[in-house]
This record gives C-alpha cells, structure tokens and sequence, in this order.
C-alpha cells in the first residue's frame, strides 16, 4: 500500500499533467504562437482537442461522484 506521502506526490503529478495538458491544448486551440510554430502537416485537428477537452471535464465532473 502506498502512504500517505506517496500519495499525494502521484496526485500532484497526476494534477499537474492535468494542467499542462489542458492549457497546451486551449494554446493550440487559440491558434497562437504555439500553433504556428508546428508543422502544417503535423498539427491537431481542432475537433480532436475540443472532443478531448470535453472528455476530460466530463471526467473531472464524474470522478468526484
């Protein structure tokens, strides 16, 4: 079993990958400087983030239940 320590380190790291993940996708989804700097060919499809993004708020919604 993990303490109580332990714990909350994998918390916080799941939090902050949480966190990075939802603001580089608002970031490319706001088309700034971070879009333009990726390849054409090599950028997401918006609908992939906005579904993604969706996804993830239906689960940070859901989890606490």
């Amino acid at each position: 079993m993990l303490s109580q320590t332990e714990t909350i380190v994998v918390f916080s790291i799941l939090i902050a990958f949480a966190v990075s993940a939802v603001t580089l996708s608002i970031m490319i989804l706001r088309r700034g400087k971070l879009y333009h700097r990726l390849k054409p060919e090599g950028r997401p499809r918006r609908w992939v983030l906005v579904s993604a993004l969706v996804l993830f708020a239906v689960f940070v919604i859901w989890f606490p239940v």
